[in-house]
Order: C-alpha cells, then sequence, then structure tokens
C-alpha cells in the first residue's frame, strides 16, 4: 500500500531531509480530536513512510512540462492538520474540510469529514480548496491515486535534484 509513497519520497524529497514518519498513537489522536476515522491509505503513509515535503524540483517540473497539478508543497503532521484546518476557517475554509497538505499558492489538500466518516475508509477522496475563490475540486479519487499523479509517467528523468 505504501509503494506509491516510497516512491514519491525517492523522487522528490532530498535524502537529506527524508520524510518524518508519524507514530501511531499521534494519527489516533488527531483521529480523535477531529472526530473522524481517517482513510487507511493515509494513515499508512504517514505511520510508514512520513509527512513528505519535496524540494522546488517538483513546482519546477510542473511548470517545465506543463501540467495541469497544483504543486503539493507540504503533506501536514497529525499537528499540522489540526492548526492548518483550524486556521484557515478564518479566510473561509468549509467546516467540513480537513487540511491534510498545502501547496506554494496557499491552497489546500483536504479531506472532507462527511465523506471520511467515523467508520474506517479504505480510502477518501482529496478535495482541492482555493483560498482566494473559496472553490473546491474534487482532485482525486483515493489518497494514493493523488500522491501517484506526482510520480507518473511525466515525471520520468525528473528528480529531487532538478532545480
Amino acid at each position: 500500500m505504501t509503494e506509491v509513497f516510497e516512491k514519491f519520497a525517492r523522487k522528490w524529497c532530498h535524502p537529506d531531509h527524508p520524510p518524518q514518519r508519524v507514530v501511531q498513537a499521534d494519527v489516533e489522536r488527531q483521529e480523535y480530536s477531529l472526530g473522524v476515522s481517517l482513510p487507511a491509505d493515509y494513515k499508512s503513509a504517514l505511520t510508514q513512510v512520513g509527512c513528505l515535503s519535496p524540494t522546488l524540483a517538483l513546482i519546477t517540473a510542473l511548470v517545465d512540462r506543463r501540467r495541469s497539478l497544483a504543486d503539493l508543497s507540504e503533506l501536514y503532521s497529525p499537528d499540522g492538520v489540526m492548526e492548518q484546518s483550524e486556521g484557515w476557517k478564518e479566510a473561509g475554509l468549509p467546516e467540513t474540510l480537513i487540511c491534510i497538505a498545502g501547496d506554494s499558492n496557499g491552497n489546500q489538500f483536504c479531506f472532507d469529514r462527511r465523506r471520511v466518516g467515523s467508520h474506517g475508509v479504505v480510502s477518501g477522496s482529496v478535495y482541492l480548496w482555493d483560498h482566494e475563490t473559496g472553490e473546491i475540486s474534487e482532485i482525486a479519487k483515493s489518497f494514493t491515486r493523488w500522491v501517484s499523479k506526482y510520480v507518473g509517467i511525466w515525471s520520468v528523468g525528473r528528480n529531487w535534484k532538478d532545480v
């Protein structure tokens, strides 16, 4: 289940700054605080690979290859999820969204708490909330599918060194 996340980490994260793994207890605390059961693929990524933080090579590759894919700047830690979700509410983030990551423009990648629910799901759709317009777009049917977009065929020959 974690193969795509490991591939992302090898391709886009600097080896001197690898993803920091999250302990299961922190994920459980996060779920309790949010009142939801987060998708299994997301929890596996956090506990088995860690919080992804790519180099600028990712955004450079997206621009160079003319990909219409919002760049992933940081996958938040459980504490970061709580801080970002609360902080962005003041700017109009809907109560139903849980910020799990951000892009370089301040837009937020989110789960919708109505879709992940209180009974575990294997995976949940990922949404992009545009902080300037308030627009919400479903960008992937699952967390795994979303992350896999960054390591697709378009990215062959590119990696974290390409800045």
